[in-house]
């Protein structure tokens, strides 16, 4: 037993701890420049350029409010009333976001009645039946007819006769084109001709060739002439424009 004990100790091998004669000096390797970390002055210009783009980015809003502001601060012009220029502070507001958009157009929409309520413009159930007025029902069937007919792919098919009747010269395209606005706004109003024609511009374009420079040129010259043919012919009829359809009621 003895034996076998000192045999098993025997087996097990201590190795002494090795200590180098020359350790090696310790050294921090410098971090990547991507991975440095940035002291107070670089947590400043990060904090600023985020500032920036957020300025940048909703440039509009700010650029409506600080209008808003301004017409509101400014000395009560002679001739005009209180409420006019809380009125006329609201109009440039809504010009310029309907301009850049910095919320969806409902959006501005539902916020110019809000700030009827709380500027006195109006008390709510006034501002709430200028919503309901004959005029915005008037000009949203006009719309759904529009939405109607490029449904049943009518825009197409007017394409065709436009192109039958013209042929392929860019100047009787563009007579054709303004000469087809011009006639379905007299009827149906310059919002439904544009809704309507729009489709048969872009239809005609794709069928024009590849070349991107004639393709814009064309593309800005059919839109000018749906344009152009819906505003000679909207003072015809009340149904030619929105501003008709409210001046008449």
């Amino acid at each position: 037993m003895e034996n076998e004990t000192r045999g098993e100790e025997t087996d097990q091998v201590i190795l002494p701890e090795t200590v180098p004669d020359s350790a090696a000096p310790f050294t921090v390797e410098p971090a990547p420049p991507g991975k440095r970390g940035g002291g107070p002055a670089s947590t400043r210009l990060k904090a600023v350029r985020k500032s920036a783009a957020f300025l940048y980015r909703n440039k509009g809003a700010f650029l409506g409010i600080g209008v808003a502001l301004f017409l509101l601060m400014i000395p009560l012009p002679e001739g005009l009333s209180p409420a006019g220029q809380r009125a006329l502070s609201l109009v440039s507001l809504a010009f310029i976001f309907f301009m850049t958009e910095p919320i969806p157009l409902p959006g501005v929409a539902l916020l110019i009645a809000v700030l009827e309520v709380l500027m006195g413009l109006g008390d709510s159930t006034e501002v709430a039946r200028s919503f309901f007025n004959d005029s915005v029902f008037f000009i949203m069937g006009s719309l759904m007819i529009a939405a109607a007919l490029v449904r049943q792919n009518l825009d197409k098919r007017i394409a065709c006769w436009i192109v039958q009747w013209t042929g392929p010269q860019v100047k009787r395209l563009v007579f054709g084109m303004v000469s087809a606005s011009a006639l379905i706004a007299s009827l149906l109003g310059e919002h439904t001709a544009a809704a309507i024609l729009l489709p048969v511009a872009v239809s005609l374009l794709k069928f024009s060739g590849e070349e991107p420079h004639k393709i814009k040129n064309l593309s800005v010259l059919l839109l000018l002439s749906i344009v152009y043919g819906a505003m000679i012919a909207g003072i015809g009829t009340p149904s030619g424009g929105a501003r008709n359809a409210i001046m008449i009621a």
